[in-house]
């Protein structure tokens, strides 16, 4: 334990450690080609290009290795879209269709029985189904890891293009060109179009953080649904290029990806948007990643990382929100919740990992109460409260 609280240490002075050359650096390859996708499996990052097929890299994006064992290059190296299923990976091109690897990529081999086109724009997993978007084409599932494939159009338009799908509970989300966004409440078989408030109906990109959606646009920027996309709200102060390519979440913090204009961030649920580009050499972003501990920009000219620590500062006593107060932190077992908020007699509470996953949520009544937080792995978490109208953030350190 005495080793455990000296590593603990440890990482608070490496995280409060002001980082005077602090900026975005560019990893060893892929370069000089469009990074359209990235996916994660352990230890290993993939990132899909235009033109050079797919890249491994297991050293957090140092350095990268082309793994197209059975990718025809003329047709198979636009790497659109990639998905994973626990040790599984699916890669969608842009002329060959869908490929699967159990091996890291180490051998690939088509799956595209059922599939009317070859050109995959958009690939996603919920559970044991695996989702495929077609350009022009409409939206195949499969429930046997791509061996057939079936088409669930019912509802859809079949020309508009899908780049983006998204779930909360047993909502499934898709994001299309033409048609704005589209929601199924029955695993794809019916889709309605949820498109109250959008000022555009090109949907380049989905996060979801708790019960907040958010969709990025070509033109309009970020907009955020609360409510299962019956309506939606744009969320834009501080963006300045409103070409919203990709979404990244860690814990409480949303990250976006602008074609032109780099990478923003937001930790008040979009409300406010600023700037982190420093190193960023080239500010066409097409993809981003985040692990535990560093966020990835795929761009036009290769992939660049940058650790998350620079971004997002994680501290013992340090208050998102002075309002705010969890106590104690580090905690082990209990912490208590202290807001500012004199007025409200209960409130939700959300507890969410590093990457934005869900992990604990319920209901404290007055205004100090105890969580039990017992059985969480050790590490970082963000505690979201809302209380009234008010909502506020903490992040919290399960040792």
């Amino acid at each position: 334990m005495k080793k455990f609280y000296q590593l603990l240490m440890l990482v608070f002075l490496l995280i409060f450690t002001i980082h005077t050359n602090a900026q975005w650096q560019q990893s060893n390859g892929p370069r000089d080609k469009d990074i359209l996708s990235f996916a994660i499996i352990g230890d290993n990052l993939f990132a899909g290009t235009w033109g050079r097929g797919i890249y491994v890299s297991t050293d957090n994006g140092q350095n990268w290795t082309a793994v197209n064992n059975g990718l025809d290059s003329s047709l198979c190296f636009h790497i659109y879209t990639i998905a994973v299923s626990e040790n599984n990976l699916f890669i969608g091109t842009y002329g060959g269709g869908v490929f699967f690897s159990t091996n890291n990529g180490q051998n690939w081999t088509a799956v595209n029985n059922g599939l009317t086109d070859l050109h995959i724009t958009f690939l996603a997993i919920n559970k044991n189904n695996l989702f495929a978007g077609i350009e022009f084409g409409g939206f195949f599932l499969s429930t046997d890891n791509g061996q057939n494939w079936t088409a669930i159009n019912n509802g859809l338009i079949e020309y508009y293009t899908i780049l983006s799908f998204a779930v909360i509970g047993n909502n499934l989300f898709i994001g299309t060109i033409g048609g704005g966004v589209f929601l199924s409440t029955d695993n794809g078989q019916n889709w309605s179009q949820v498109n109250n408030g959008l000022t555009d109906d090109e949907i380049l990109s989905f996060a979801v953080i708790g019960n907040s959606l958010f969709a990025g646009t070509y033109n309009s920027g970020a907009f955020l649904s609360t409510d299962n996309g019956q309506n939606w709200f744009q969320v834009n102060n501080g963006l300045t290029n409103l070409n919203v390519r990709s979404f990244a979440v860690s814990g409480i913090t949303l990250f976006a990806g602008t074609i032109g204009s780099g990478v923003f961030l937001s930790t008040d649920n979009g409300q406010n948007w600023t700037a982190v580009n420093d190193g960023l050499t080239d500010q066409n972003i097409w993809s981003l990643a985040v692990n535990e501990t560093t966020i990835f920009a795929g761009t036009s000219a290769g992939v660049f990382y940058r650790p998350l620590s620079e971004l997002i500062n994680v501290g013992i006593n340090e208050n998102d929100d002075p309002n705010l107060h969890v106590y104690p932190n580090p905690a082990n077992d209990i912490i208590h919740i202290q807001t500012g908020n004199a007025t409200f007699k209960s409130c939700n509470y959300w507890i969410y990992t590093i990457n934005g996953s869900l992990v604990s949520s319920g209901r404290l009544n007055n205004n100090q109460n105890a969580i039990n937080i017992s059985a969480l792995p050790r590490g970082f978490y963000m505690v979201k409260i809302e209380a009234g109208n008010e909502v506020y953030n903490e992040k919290l350190i399960k040792y």
